[in-house]
């Protein structure tokens, strides 16, 4: 039997350890984009009734039903950004 250096309660330690600082690496890796998660989180839980209705109620195809919602949300999100940056574009210039 092959003398060790550490005990398999020190290894398991070690390796906890690892796993630990590199998970704390990339969660400050994701601190930039969890701005944008949490809105993507937030826009599905908005439309999703409506996906859901689109699809079990009038019984559209699911395909179809997502790409209406993606393209509402879309409309709905920018519409009013477009608006808000011209409002504010014509008063400074």
């Amino acid at each position: 039997m092959p003398l060790s250096v550490s005990t398999l309660k020190q290894r398991n330690i070690l390796i906890l350890i690892i796993i630990i600082f590199i998970a704390i690496f990339i969660a400050l890796g994701l601190v930039g984009i969890l701005s944008g998660l949490l809105g993507a989180i937030i826009i599905y839980v908005i439309f999703r009734p409506l996906n859901i209705y689109l699809q079990e109620k009038r019984k559209w195809n699911k395909g179809l039903s997502t790409a209406l919602v993606m393209v509402l949300s879309f409309v709905c999100l920018i519409i009013p950004i477009f608006f808000l940056i011209k409002l504010i574009s014509d008063r400074v210039i």
